[in-house]
C-alpha cells in the first residue's frame, strides 16, 4: 500500500509545480471539475435525445450514466478509502465531521460519520510511522484554490466515472466521422476532470484511474443496453409513429 501511495504522493508533487508556475490554471480546473457532475451528463444526453440522428447516442448516454450511479457509490462505500486531505490527519477528519470554515469564510456542515475519525486513526497502525511522516510533510492541501473539501469517500473517483461513462457511453454509439469527432471531443474533456480531481487534491491519481475503469465499463454497458433499446423500442415505435402520421395526412388529403 505504501508504493502506492508513494506513486500518488508523486503525482501531487507534480501538481503542486504546476499550482505554483501555472497561476492561470487556478481559474480554469475548478469550472473542469464541474464537468465531472453526473447532472451534466444527464443534461447532454437528453439534449441529444431530441434530433432523431443522435437519438442513439443520448439513449447510451443515458444509460451508461445511469448504470454508474449505484454502482460507483457501492464501490465507495466497500472499498472505504479515505480522501488524501484527511489521510493520517485525525484533524482534518474531525472538520468533515463537525464542520468547518471555508476559504469564503462560510460554516460547512461536516458530512462524514463519526467512525470515520477512528477509521483516519486505524488506517495510520498500517503504515510506518516514518512513512507518514513523510506523507504529512510532502503532501500540501492547496487552500489558495478556494475549492472545499469533497464530500464522501475517495475510491474510485465519481467525477472522472461520471465524465468517462458518459463520453464512452456517446463514443462507442457514435457513427460517421462528426459524430466519432464529437465522441472524441468528450473524451479528451473526461480526462481533462480526472487530471482536474488530482489537481485539486481532493482525489488520489490511483482513484482516478479507478474512475476510468468503472466509466469504461458503464460505458461499454450503456452501449450493449442501449443498442438494444434503440433497435428493439425506438426504432418500432418510430416507425409505428411515422405510419400514423402517414395515415394521417393522407385521411385528410380524401376529405379535402
Amino acid at each position: 500500500m505504501e508504493k502506492i501511495l508513494e506513486f500518488d504522493l508523486l503525482i501531487f508533487t507534480f501538481m503542486d509545480k504546476l499550482i505554483a508556475v501555472c497561476p492561470w490554471l487556478n481559474a480554469i480546473v475548478p469550472v473542469i471539475t464541474r464537468g465531472g457532475e453526473w447532472v451534466f451528463w444527464l443534461i447532454v444526453g437528453l439534449v441529444l435525445l431530441i434530433p432523431q440522428k443522435t437519438r442513439k447516442i443520448g439513449i447510451g448516454m443515458l444509460c451508461a450514466t445511469f448504470i454508474r450511479l449505484p454502482l460507483n457509490e457501492a464501490l465507495k462505500d466497500v472499498i472505504c478509502r479515505p480522501r488524501p486531505f484527511a489521510l493520517f490527519n485525525p484533524e482534518i477528519a474531525r472538520q468533515c465531521i463537525e464542520g468547518y470554515v471555508d476559504t469564503k469564510g462560510e460554516f460547512v456542515k461536516g458530512w462524514m460519520k463519526p467512525e470515520y475519525l477512528q477509521q483516519v486513526k486505524d488506517n495510520m497502525a498500517g503504515f510506518s510511522p516514518e512513512f507518514i511522516q513523510k506523507w504529512l510533510a510532502a503532501y500540501k492541501y492547496p487552500y489558495e484554490l478556494g475549492y472545499h473539501f469533497s464530500h464522501g469517500y475517495s475510491f474510485p473517483s465519481g467525477h472522472t466515472s461520471a465524465a468517462f461513462s458518459g463520453a464512452l457511453g456517446m463514443l462507442f454509439m457514435c457513427k460517421g466521422k462528426r459524430q466519432k469527432l464529437m465522441g472524441w471531443c468528450f473524451t479528451i474533456f473526461a480526462c481533462l476532470v480526472g487530471l482536474s480531481r488530482i489537481y485539486l487534491h481532493v482525489h488520489y491519481a490511483t482513484d482516478v484511474f479507478g474512475g476510468i475503469v468503472v466509466g469504461l465499463a458503464c460505458g461499454l454497458a450503456g452501449f450493449a443496453i442501449g443498442t438494444l433499446i434503440y433497435n428493439k423500442i425506438v426504432i418500432p415505435l418510430e416507425e409505428k409513429i411515422k405510419a400514423r402520421l402517414t395515415k394521417f395526412e393522407a385521411d385528410m388529403e380524401k376529405k379535402s
